[in-house]
């Protein structure tokens, strides 16, 4: 009889978001993805980032499950967010979290990968 290693879901959202405020410091950008972290109960272990020049910067917040990655375009008031995790979360939270940090959702797209390695949107 064949076995296979049973591997766990991946869960990915991917959203576009407009930024209001006029607040784009990498202290806010590290902070919403803290709050995000939090907010959808996955473990924050550190971060890394880096500022282009002239404009622009990538924030990311290493997950034990995975990662948050934050890329602004500040020329275009866009701020383009990855969540990915090797364990299921609830989007709500997320979104809640965009709002209170004073951002706008432009579209958004979750994409899960089963134990079988298929890809499917929600």
């Amino acid at each position: 009889m064949k076995t296979s290693k049973v591997l766990g879901n991946q869960q990915i959202l991917l959203a576009t978001l407009r930024y209001s405020r006029t607040d784009h410091s990498t202290a806010t950008l590290k902070k919403f993805g803290y709050f995000l972290a939090n907010a959808i109960e996955l473990k924050s272990i550190g971060h890394d980032g880096f500022v282009y020049t002239p404009h622009g910067e990538t924030i990311i917040i290493y997950l034990a499950e995975s990662h948050i990655a934050i890329e602004t375009y500040p020329e275009h008031g866009i701020v383009e967010l990855e969540i990915s995790s090797c364990r299921p979360f609830s989007d709500t939270p997320v979104f809640r979290s965009v709002e209170r940090f004073g951002m706008e959702i432009l579209s958004r797209t979750v994409v899960h990968k089963t134990q079988e390695h298929k890809w499917y949107t929600s």
